[in-house]
């Protein structure tokens, strides 16, 4: 998923994302699998490890013993995290291609290629991964489009084209709804099962027109020609996941802002906004987390973590933090987010208690986005006794290393 850089010294491209304590505790004994090209979120099922790296590579590993079972060559970056459903394993990536392996052979039952579209757009990554509904593959790419793949086939649905680029990790679906937003600053609501858009998000401060990224500023171009040049308050880009409870859905704009947006409608129940009026990229690019009727997001430019009364959208608590943060990832039903922060000497994550804001546990060494599991945060991580990285899993809530991809003998 490609994104503008952020204003710091380290590469934000593509992110990388670390949460929780990391290599004081990995195992010693069994020989750890080490990874040569940094491998991204793997897919952890009961039997299974599926994950692929930046060189293209991906990997399907017996969960118990490491050992390698296949693997599949895709033309870019494949850190994407896979999805293990009906028998194959689909995974999007840098090239625009949404892959169906043989879960059991890595062979390619089909291949879906994204970028058929009739006008100029940017590129055509898969982001995340795709939402599986009623036989449907139904996922999101930069080329401004959300498309259904017939998972039987691999063939075309339906497509939906949105105003803008779509970034998400992931599409919630709500309602027989699949939810996407896009650079355009709105959230889509679109009908899985034919693609026509239930809603489009109705809310303050949305500009008009196309959001075009020129290298270094955020210029809209009006359907009339005219570009105009946006201050940083009203970069308006949606990337993140939302979160939804029964009336409402939670979801933050670049621009630093927090909205609840109704359910049915669309339409903006209320908006928080901290004061990031003069900072680029101040939102939340990923996840926005709820529990026990609190939202909980981050800031990226002002380095902060807020804590928002979803009744009313009144501030509960916020966290001044000393660098750049990504997240939340949260852990279901824990009322633990997991957070990064980008320092110049390298990644430091934390998890936090959502209730309050109170740090729970921090640490250093991930190398890419996590994917949570239940209350287990699978994860890249650097290979502390030499070369290379390491597949770990973590206790979400302690922190504490409670797996990692070996080599055991039968």
């Amino acid at each position: 998923m490609r994104m503008p850089p952020f204003p710091t010294k380290r590469d934000w491209y593509p992110p990388r994302v670390l949460f929780a304590l990391l290599l004081t505790t990995v195992a010693t004994g069994p020989e750890p699998v080490v990874f040569t090209s940094p491998p991204g979120q793997p897919e952890v099922t009961k039997d299974r490890v599926y994950v692929g790296s930046q060189d293209g590579t991906v990997y399907a590993f017996d969960r118990s013993s490491g050992r390698q079972i296949w693997t599949f060559k895709k033309a870019r970056d494949a850190r994407n995290r896979p999805l293990a459903v009906g028998g194959l394993v689909l995974i999007g990536g840098f090239d625009g291609v949404l892959d169906a392996l043989d879960a059991e052979t890595g062979k390619a039952k089909w291949s879906f290629r994204a970028g058929k579209v009739d006008w100029e757009y940017r590129d055509k990554f898969i982001n995340g991964r795709p939402v599986v509904v009623n036989g449907l593959a139904v996922l999101s790419s930069e080329d401004h489009n959300v498309y259904a793949v017939d998972l039987a086939t691999g063939k075309e649905a339906w497509r939906r084209r949105l105003g803008e680029e779509p970034q998400a990790l992931e599409l919630p679906v709500v309602d027989g709804c699949a939810l996407v937003g896009a650079w355009d600053g709105r959230l889509y609501s679109i009908d899985v099962k034919n693609g026509s858009v239930k809603w489009v998000s109705k809310t303050e401060f949305t500009p008009t027109g196309h959001a075009v990224w020129n290298g270094s500023m955020n210029v809209y171009k009006r359907a009339t020609g005219e570009e105009k040049w946006l201050k940083v308050s009203q970069r308006p880009f949606l990337t993140c996941v939302p979160a939804f409870d029964d009336q409402n859905i939670y979801v933050s704009r670049w621009s630093g802002e927090l909205l609840a947006l109704s359910r049915k409608t669309g339409r903006q129940v209320w908006r928080f906004a901290p004061d990031t009026e003069n900072l680029p990229e101040a939102g939340s690019r990923f996840y926005v987390a709820l529990h026990n009727g609190i939202v909980v997001y981050g800031t990226s430019a002002d380095a902060h973590i807020y804590g928002v009364e979803a009744k009313s959208g009144r501030k509960l608590w916020s966290v001044k933090r000393g660098a750049p943060l990504d997240g939340p990832f949260p852990v279901p039903g824990t009322g633990v987010a997991l957070f990064a922060e980008e320092r110049e000497q390298g990644l430091h994550g934390l998890a936090i208690d959502m209730k309050t804001g109170r740090e729970l546990y921090s640490a250093d060494g991930l190398v890419y986005l996590p994917s949570v599991i239940g209350k287990v945060a699978y994860a890249p991580v650097v290979n502390p006794d030499g070369d290379g990285f390491l597949l770990i899993g973590m206790d979400a809530i302690t922190g504490h290393t409670v797996w990692t991809l070996s080599r055991r003998s039968n």
